[in-house]
């Protein structure tokens, strides 16, 4: 890349970049006309600050020149997982934005592809991991015992997943009736 660079073969080393996978460096290279672009990742480890946000810079410019594949993988490159998984939404890869959102410690929104996926084993091990306080709480519940009640499984892990939502009782139509249906499974 850097003799393509010092040649003034830009679009070779733009095109040498894509091809190993280095979305990051290549949209670098690409947005700077005089070619002088210093790369990003192959510096000393002092620099890691530095170059964490000159990649998160470019993957920003990706996405704004509607290169949104490109950005989704220079956002999952810097662990950037929610950023990656709202692309994997944006472009209709519900499997990579599942696995994007557990990444991201978002099990409600992972469990929300899976279920576009028609996935329920998987789809039921992120419900599994949502707890009280999260704001999908009840929602997930509900979705459980559906997916469970479907299966005609009852688990150890859905009874303690369903534990407080059962003390509060049904606050909605929905909710009764996946409690009507949890009462059914047992």
């Amino acid at each position: 890349v850097e003799l393509f660079l010092a040649t003034g073969e830009q679009s070779r080393a733009v095109g040498l970049l894509q091809e190993v996978g280095d979305f990051v460096n290549a949209a670098r290279v690409e947005a700077d006309p005089t070619g002088r672009v210093e790369l990003v990742g192959y510096e000393r480890p002092d620099s890691a600050a530095a170059e964490a946000n000159a990649s998160a810079e470019a993957a920003r410019k990706l996405e704004r020149a509607g290169k949104l594949d490109a950005a989704m993988e220079a956002w999952a490159r810097l662990g950037q997982w929610a950023n990656a998984a709202a692309l994997a939404r944006r472009l209709g890869q519900a499997e990579k934005a599942a696995g994007f959102f557990a990444e991201a410690g978002e099990p409600f929104e992972a469990a929300v592809c899976f279920r576009e996926l028609r996935d329920g084993n998987r789809e039921i091990k992120q419900l599994l991991k949502i707890q009280p306080a999260d704001p999908h709480y009840r929602e997930a519940c509900v979705r459980a015992i559906s997916v469970a009640s479907d299966r005609n499984e009852l688990t150890f892990e859905l009874e303690h997943l369903l534990k407080r939502f059962l003390i509060a009782g049904p606050a909605s139509d929905d909710e009764f009736d996946a409690t009507y249906r949890l009462a059914m499974l047992f």
